[in-house]
């Protein structure tokens, strides 16, 4: 429940950061965003997790000339499994219409995780790329949604949705 508490309180911080206009920078490249998602780890051959897991986590994207770098976290605590990532990605973003962008990503994560019926953690390093799309509800604020392929601890493909917060009206 805390849990809970504590992703309501920084979803109504970010709407009240990212959600009132600003004027653009001299700079279009250079915008923030926050996103918060929940979605499904699809695991194969990761070592102790045969269930698909529920995940939530968030992301920070700090603009620059070259792509957006994004710092990320997720979580899951179900099927007997607890399961953790970190991870950095440099994405891209494309205009494919009125409202929408698409997304195309990738980089290096960290997985540390209890497997079933176990009370060791283990930690691995890998990669990850990804893609996805997004649609304006308003100049700030999107819905977003990601296909997400990691390898390392063995492969797994993340289906997520949540919404995102941009500083800027672009």
């Amino acid at each position: 429940m805390a849990n809970f508490r504590i992703l309501v309180f920084s979803s109504l911080i970010a709407l009240l950061v990212f959600t009132t206009p600003r004027a653009a920078s001299a700079d279009e490249s250079e915008n923030d965003d926050i996103s918060l998602f929940i979605g499904s780890m699809l695991p194969n051959q990761v070592d102790g997790v045969s269930e698909i897991l529920p995940m939530f986590g968030g992301r920070y994207g700090f603009g620059t000339k070259i792509g957006t770098f994004e710092l990320g976290g997720a979580n899951a605590h179900a099927e007997g499994v607890d399961y953790t990532l970190v991870d950095g990605s440099l994405r891209g973003d494309f205009d494919l219409g009125d409202g929408m962008h698409g997304l195309i990503y990738g980089g290096m994560d960290w997985s540390y995780w209890i497997k079933e019926r176990s009370t060791d953690r283990q930690s691995e390093t890998g990669f990850h790329i990804g893609t996805g799309a997004t649609m304006s509800v308003s100049p700030n604020v999107s819905l977003r949604a990601d296909f997400k392929f990691l390898g390392g601890p063995g492969t797994s493909l993340w289906l997520l949705i949540g919404v995102m917060f941009r500083n800027s009206g672009t």
